[in-house]
């Protein structure tokens, strides 16, 4: 909490209890420059299902980036689904899923935002128009396109081609 100036600090329910406590109570201290909220996430079989499916959905559509890591790339590599759980590998060179869990949870916390905002344009119904269009009052502006713009804005691709994903230059030199 101190080197990272965390908002946030969640952990799952094992032995969770006077971590939390401790970690509640250093949060509190008066001075800090942050304000961190200590919270716990019950690990439960619908929450973990959800979790990987949507690390697994982030991951195929290339949506996440992170610097090369040996034992997460194995973990990920070796990760088992079993019976719609996901399992730490019994078999290879690596025997823990942390890691894997750790990005998982992290990825479907920051993509949140994200999912509302799918949900949001999926309540939106089709319209149309006559060809060469009506005419119309002073145009204004409507939810649809505020929906629209930030969504434009979450999903715009800031990395140049031929760089790899996060990679985003010396921005005190300015765009190439």
């Amino acid at each position: 909490m101190d080197s990272f100036h965390l908002k946030q600090l969640t952990m799952d329910q094992f032995n969770a209890g006077p971590l939390k406590s401790l970690l509640r109570a250093h949060a509190a201290q008066p001075g800090r420059p942050v304000r961190t909220v200590v919270d716990e996430r019950t690990a439960t079989e619908g929450r973990n299902h959800e979790v990987a499916e949507s690390f697994k959905t982030a991951l195929g559509h290339e949506l996440l980036w992170a610097p090369p890591h040996a034992l997460a790339r194995q973990e990920l590599e070796y990760v088992k689904f079993v019976n719609g759980k996901v399992r730490a590998p019994t078999e290879g060179p690596v025997r823990t899923k942390d890691i894997f869990d750790a990005m998982a949870n992290v990825a479907y916390e920051l993509q949140g935002s994200q999912q509302d905002i799918l949900d949001r344009l999926g309540r939106f119904t089709m319209g149309g128009a006559l060809a060469g269009g009506l005419p119309l009052a002073e145009p204004t502006r409507s939810d649809a396109d505020e929906l629209f713009d930030t969504w434009r804005r979450t999903t715009a691709s800031r990395h140049s081609p031929g760089q790899p994903r996060g990679y985003h230059g010396d921005r005190s030199r300015g765009r190439r």
